[in-house]
């Protein structure tokens, strides 16, 4: 069972993440086509690509420097809102774990929440408008709640979580950006954001179960 990562590990996991991510361009921008511009996917793989890049140039010393470095190369590389929220997500995570070692359970969820007031600063959504946050919370609340388990319990649970989120975004009407637009069209669809969050979380998960050579 991983109890946690080093900071070498967790460049390691973001790399994994990132690749998994640009691999589904397509989908996303499929997803985004059905509420809103259909470049949802174009953004995330620039994005990811810029952070492949970025994390294979020099290790960083902290948990937190492999965040910022993520929202960084996402405020830097991509235009527009997504480049913005994604990159926002990564750096408020970052200034709240500070200079930790390692990324354990307790400051996933610190990492996690602080990343979630971030968003919700900066872009001024809430739950239940059709966004990111919508898968967000919810993984935010477990994280919290798994903090004294094993990293690998608790990314588990949080995927679970985020899918459940991720789902009831069918349910939702888009009230912000472009898919606002579409009203009630929006109804059945999930929002290509949240997503891209959940799939996040899932890769995070691949990669550190497939640490753990027990788990097979």
């Amino acid at each position: 069972m991983i109890q946690s990562l080093t900071v070498e590990q967790v460049n390691n996991m973001m790399v994994f993440v990132s690749k998994n991510i640009v691999d589904k361009q397509e989908e996303l921008n499929e997803a985004d086509r059905l509420i809103g511009d259909g470049d949802h996917g174009n953004s995330m793989a620039l994005g990811f690509n810029t952070v492949q890049s970025v994390l294979n140039e020099k290790s960083p010393e902290t948990v937190a420097d492999v965040f910022k470095k993520i929202g960084n190369a996402f405020i830097s590389s991509v235009g527009g809102c997504a480049g913005i929220i994604f990159g926002t997500f990564f750096r408020g995570g970052s200034k709240a774990i500070g200079g930790q070692p390692e990324l354990n359970s307790e400051n996933f969820a610190v990492f996690l929440d602080a990343a979630l007031a971030a968003i919700i600063k900066r872009g001024g959504a809430q739950a239940g408008e059709k966004t990111m946050i919508d898968t967000l919370q919810p993984a935010v609340k477990v994280a919290y709640q798994m903090r004294s388990f094993p990293l690998q319990t608790s990314l588990q649970r949080v995927v679970e979580a985020a899918f459940h989120g991720m789902e009831s975004t069918k349910l939702m009407l888009a009230q912000t950006g472009r898919s606002k637009t579409y009203g009630k069209k929006t109804l059945g669809h999930l929002d290509p954001g949240s997503i891209t969050t959940y799939l996040m979380f899932k890769y995070m998960a691949e990669y550190v179960f497939g640490l753990d050579k027990n788990s097979f």
